[in-house]
């Protein structure tokens, strides 16, 4: 879960 903390907001949008 690299990804989750290098770009927190493209996990927000990936969720919505």
């Amino acid at each position: 879960m690299r990804y989750l903390k290098v770009s927190q907001q493209s996990v927000w949008v990936g969720a919505l």
